[in-house]
Formats: structure tokens, sequence, C-alpha cells
């Protein structure tokens, strides 16, 4: 039976996966949870949309 600390980590990290797999990265076998963090801070950083003309040097 899971503890209630590993049943929230699990939980929190099943919730970034389904984030990465919304922005369609999958490749996340194997990483711990702050790896996956990580990849999801880059992925989102990735998909900014730069609306103002002056902005576009991102």
């Amino acid at each position: 039976m899971l503890k209630t600390t590993d049943a929230h980590a699990e939980y929190k990290k099943a919730y970034v996966i389904e984030q990465l797999e919304e922005l369609r990265c999958y490749d996340n076998d194997g990483l711990e949870y702050k790896e996956l963090v990580r990849k999801l801070a880059v992925a989102r950083a990735l998909n900014v949309e730069v609306g103002n003309p002056e902005s576009s040097w991102f």
C-alpha cells in the first residue's frame, strides 16, 4: 500500500508527464520528477508565441 506522501509524489509526476504529453514531449520514461519539471519548463519556454513585433528577438 502506498503512503500518502508516495501517492502525492506519484500524482505530481503523472501530472507533469500529462503536461509534457500535451506539448508533444513523449520521451519521459525513467526520468525523475525534477528532471521532468525541468523538461516541462524548457518545453513551455520553446512554445512561447511572440505577439508583439518589438519582442520578436526571442
